[in-house]
C-alpha cells in the first residue's frame, strides 16, 4: 500500500478568497487557474494541501493577491499587457 504525496506550498500562496482558501496554478505563460484547497497543518513557513492541488503543481506565491483582483475584473485589462 502506498501513501499519497504530501503537497505543502508557501503560506503566502494561500489567497482568501471569500472566506475560502484558494492558490492560482501557472498552467504556462502567463495562464494561471483558481483553485480552491482544503488545507491541513501549517508549519511555519508552509501549510499542508489536503485538496486542490497535485504534486508538482506550480502555485504563484508572490503577486497571489494581484492576479485574484485581475480574475475579478480582466476587461480592465484588454486583450493583453506589455513588457
Amino acid at each position: 500500500m502506498s501513501t499519497p504525496e504530501l503537497v505543502t506550498i508557501p503560506a503566502e500562496a494561500v489567497v482568501l478568497d471569500g472566506g475560502i482558501p484558494t492558490a492560482y496554478v501557472m498552467l504556462s505563460g502567463e495562464l494561471f487557474q483558481r483553485r480552491e484547497l482544503e488545507l491541513g497543518v501549517r508549519d511555519g513557513a508552509l501549510v499542508e494541501v489536503r485538496a486542490g492541488l497535485a504534486p508538482g503543481e506550480r502555485v504563484v506565491t508572490r503577486g497571489a493577491a494581484t492576479i485574484r483582483m485581475a480574475s475579478l475584473s480582466p476587461a480592465s485589462f484588454g486583450a493583453g499587457h506589455a513588457h
